[in-house]
């Protein structure tokens, strides 16, 4: 069995919130093994991760919010 790592971006990131929101950013997230940031944004997200599943979604959004501001 293999080790699964990913490392994180900020257009990998966008593209998943783009086709299916928080939820598709959560998923991505939790299917590796290893996260490993590559910028603010992944570094962000990795910060919130020990939160509950609704809270770290909440705060996905946020995230994704005042970036597009």
């Amino acid at each position: 069995m293999g080790f699964n790592k990913i490392f994180l971006s900020e257009k990998a990131l966008h593209h998943h919130y783009h086709i299916g929101g928080a939820p598709a950013v959560l998923k991505y997230l939790f299917k590796h093994d290893t996260l490993l940031s590559t910028d603010e944004l992944s570094r962000n997200l990795m910060e919130h991760t020990s939160l509950p599943k609704e809270e770290f979604l909440e705060k996905i959004d946020e995230l994704f919010s005042t970036m597009n501001k």
